[in-house]
């Protein structure tokens, strides 16, 4: 299978925006962009956060950190790839502000933030790969972590790491057939209450 990764553009807004919207709400009745934006409504949801990948202040989930997998012109998968130290939380409530989101988001997402690890901003992040189903998972992790990982070393880190939440069976496998290995989790009542799942976990590779 050929599989072309490169860098998002503009062109890859709706792709990328619909693309982690409904990975978001999987077996969810809602997910972490119906909390960051205080509404259930999917367009402004979706506008929103193609707002958000574009903003002046350049977050974490700016177009910038992404790529895009194609297999013969069709869209396969994404990842977002982003530098801790750079990408940071302020950075990211900026950017919300710029779109009309003000810091009351932090309360919305009170599990998410208790349940996460602190990044380490020596390790360069990977977060939001997805994948078509119809393409074969495992190729297309390994052509996009193959991709960012190589920018990783490039800027000069030398580990990754990435979490998952608990029960990401396919993911966590996958990851690990790729070389990550397990770095210890996070169990919060709160964060199964908001996201349907127990917890997180951490995992890391070097470079």
């Amino acid at each position: 299978m050929n599989i072309e990764i490169y860098k998002a553009s503009e062109k890859d807004l709706d792709f990328i925006s619909n693309t982690m919207f409904e990975q978001s709400r999987y077996e969810k009745n809602s997910g972490f962009f119906d909390k960051l934006f205080d509404t259930n409504d999917n367009k402004i949801i979706l506008d929103k956060l193609k707002k958000l990948m574009t903003t002046s202040s350049k977050s974490y989930l700016h177009l910038k950190n992404f790529l895009v997998a194609k297999v013969a012109g069709k869209n396969a998968g994404i990842l977002c790839g982003y530098e801790p130290r750079i990408d940071t939380q302020e950075k990211f409530t900026s950017s919300l502000e710029e779109i009309g989101v003000d810091q009351s988001y932090k309360d919305r997402l009170n599990s998410f933030y208790m349940c996460r690890s602190d990044l380490d901003r020596k390790t360069w992040v990977l977060d939001f790969i997805i994948e078509d189903k119809q393409f074969d998972a495992l190729d297309i992790y390994k052509a996009l972590v193959q991709k960012s990982l190589l920018t990783a070393r490039v800027k000069g880190y030398r580990k990754s790491q990435t979490m998952l939440d608990i029960g990401s069976v396919e993911s966590e496998l996958i990851y690990k057939k790729l070389g990550f290995a397990f770095i210890d989790e996070s169990i919060c009542q709160e964060y199964e209450l908001d996201f349907n799942t127990s917890g997180v976990k951490r995992l890391e590779i070097q470079l």
